[in-house]
């Protein structure tokens, strides 16, 4: 009686043909390629890949996972039918039973109808799972009924409240705190960390701003860092910016720990912050190895709130 380790070592045999590779190797690379991303990758995940995703978009949900494992079912079935008739007609060869061995030519219209009709049966599979999802998904995207109009006599229409007109901006930095500044032999520059990370992003060399006083001036990102920098400890505030493109933005205010330790330690997180700062640089570090998605630090030395 033939035992099951037999079986299975008939069936690692099959699998160790060429063609049954290649047939189980493409499928089980595209089945679950497909049924991977769209079964197991939340929505939300997938769109937090900035470019890869619209690609990714289109190479998933082609078939269910249903379809995919039918089909790997379909293809051992068909090499197993194959195998057994090739290792039938060898053994048919190999023993000498000339009747049992069949005419290639009278074999090989038989061989190219059963391929054919494994190939029908296929598409019909797949036109059939591809049918249901279309269905089910116009199901969910059909439109509500449209509300019955109503009888009842329009009220009359009221005069709509004047809109008030909304103040613009002032300059980020005025006359009085430029002058201030000038009085203590420094030079404040009038754009605002915002213009200058948009700057930086714009491909603008900001080398000619260093060393020159900025204005800082937002609500708190994190609480007072100690930082080293030469021997001398800082305090550290950072101080979120506003994205530009797929780059985010922030400023690191370092204040004299000894001079405004006493100011800064009770400063609270989300709390107002208002500076004047020396910039020195802006560090360009990749947030993440896998996509081009940059952190733009401003380094700000020398802080002294007001």
């Amino acid at each position: 009686m033939v035992s099951i380790q037999e079986r299975a070592n008939a069936f690692l045999d099959i699998l160790d043909r060429p063609i049954p590779k290649i047939l189980l190797g493409c499928w089980g690379a595209i089945a679950t390629w497909d049924t991977f991303v769209s079964q197991f990758i939340p929505e939300e995940t997938a769109k937090s890949f900035p470019k890869a995703h619209q690609v990714i978009s289109m190479t998933y949900g082609w078939l269910s996972i249903q379809t995919w494992l039918l089909i790997g079912a379909g293809i051992v079935v068909v090499t197993s039918l194959e195998y057994a008739a090739r290792h039938k007609w060898r053994l048919a060869s190999v023993t000498g039973e000339v009747g049992s061995i069949p005419k290639r030519d009278g074999a090989r219209p038989m061989l190219v109808a059963f391929w054919l009709a494994v190939t029908v049966l296929i598409a019909i599979i797949w036109l059939l799972d591809s049918t249901h999802w279309s269905s089910s998904k116009d199901q969910k995207i059909a439109t509500p009924p449209k509300p019955q109009a109503s009888t009842a006599p329009a009220p009359s229409a009221s005069p709509a409240p004047s809109t008030p007109t909304p103040t613009p901006k002032g300059p980020w930095v005025s006359n009085e705190e430029i002058e201030g500044q000038r009085k203590l032999g420094r030079m404040l520059l009038i754009y605002s960390p915002q213009e200058l990370f948009s700057m930086f992003e714009g491909g603008q060399n900001l080398g000619t701003f260093e060393l020159k006083w900025i204005k800082v001036e937002g609500p708190t990102a994190t609480l007072p860092v100690v930082m080293k920098i030469q021997n001398k400890d800082y305090y550290r505030v950072d101080l979120k910016l506003d994205a530009v493109g797929w780059n985010r933005g922030a400023i690191a205010a370092l204040f004299d720990s000894k001079k405004w330790g006493d100011t800064l330690i009770n400063i609270r997180l989300g709390g107002k912050l208002r500076a004047i700062c020396q910039y020195i640089e802006i560090d360009h570090s990749k947030i993440n190895p896998s996509y081009e998605m940059y952190l733009d630090t401003i380094f700000a030395y020398n802080c002294e709130p007001f």
